[in-house]
């Protein structure tokens, strides 16, 4: 384990390196970051997980054996570049979701060593989650530093993920996230944070804790408590969930699509595989809207010789809900193996 988290440190390092455009570059160094907080989640929780996308499955891919490359390498086997979190858990957007009346609005403020972080806002509709926050810098140090370091890209997430802790109902939160923030006066700024969990709690209404121990090289105490529901795009028949529990027998085994969750910014789909033990584990495309934009999971010995595989899987949203949708499964060691299946959506 130690040695895998090292391998992922220096992969996080190698972006540095090089100089592919910058918003690849910042895409990159995202994902690297989402499996790095994934791997401490893992240390603590002892389970066999991987989290995987699936334009870099074959290189980013956490199950079974770790393989560790730089990134160059990365760069030169990226197959689909442009499909790289591309949105991922912000199709709506915070302002969007603001003016059909489906956020939720907070005052919660914490100030440590001069600097004043504020939850302003949140959106939640089952599937994804975003919390917008204000920063004001009342101290005299300059937060500001004319540096490429991609961990000066962000403010509240540090280069290192101990920094940052996101907890739902006093429980780490396994997964990863993202963060976009931009100057808004004088050292004064504003962001929105994304997080994507291997699972959100079942609760429509759950806790959400933001803990940062340290921004920018000023170390603090900034923890901020809010409550999030889905309530409200329930309430406007926004989220619809179906629960097919479709089973299809391909790659020596079975697939079983357990549910399928529509929202204004997305597509859930939960997937259980059970297939030989060391089998590679199977990504999913919905063929009506494309590629997925991130998977989490985990894998559990089921006995004779077989594991069990459950997925979640994130896609683009759809403006209708059809009757059916087409899904094909297929293996990110061996693109000649796939299999592809229309599963009905009733209530």
């Amino acid at each position: 384990m130690l040695k895998e988290e090292k391998h992922i440190k220096n992969l996080f390092r190698e972006t540095v390196n090089v100089h592919p455009p910058d918003t690849l570059h910042q895409k990159i160094r995202r994902r690297i970051l989402h499996d790095t907080h994934f791997y401490k989640e893992k240390r603590r929780k002892r389970i066999a997980m991987y989290i995987v996308s699936s334009v870099a499955a074959i290189i980013l891919f956490l199950g079974g054996s770790f393989f560790s490359p730089t990134m160059a390498e990365v760069l030169q086997k990226l197959p689909f570049i442009g499909f790289i979190y591309e949105g991922f858990q912000s199709d709506i957007g915070l302002d969007k979701a603001k003016q059909l009346g489906l956020t939720q609005e907070y005052q919660k403020t914490v100030l440590s060593n001069d600097i004043e972080v504020t939850l302003t806002s949140a959106y939640y509709d089952g599937s994804n989650l975003s919390i917008a926050y204000t920063l004001y810098n009342h101290g005299p140090t300059n937060l500001e530093r004319k540096s490429d370091q991609w961990d000066e890209r962000f403010m509240l997430i540090g280069s290192n993920t101990e920094e940052t802790d996101f907890l739902f109902n006093d429980s780490n939160v396994r997964g990863g996230f993202d963060e976009k923030y931009k100057k808004k006066g004088p050292r004064q700024y504003e962001g929105n944070l994304y997080i994507y969990p291997m699972a959100f709690p079942k609760e429509d209404q759950f806790d959400v804790e933001v803990s940062v121990s340290e921004i920018r090289g000023i170390k603090g105490d900034w923890k901020l408590r809010i409550p999030v529901t889905k309530e409200k795009v329930k309430e406007k028949g926004m989220v619809q969930t179906f629960t097919p529990s479709f089973k299809k027998e391909a790659f020596g085994g079975e697939i079983c699509i357990k549910s399928v969750n529509f929202s204004p910014t997305g597509i859930e789909l939960i997937t259980e595989t059970t297939m030989k033990k060391g089998s590679a584990t199977l990504l999913f495309s919905i063929l009506e809207v494309g590629a997925d934009e991130g998977v989490a999971g985990g894998k559990k010995d089921i006995g004779n010789g077989q594991e069990l595989t459950t997925s979640r899987s994130s896609f683009p949203p759809m403006k209708e809900i059809p009757d059916q949708i087409t899904i094909k499964a297929y293996s990110p060691d061996d693109s000649s193996k796939e299999v592809t299946f229309k599963v009905p959506l009733k209530k």
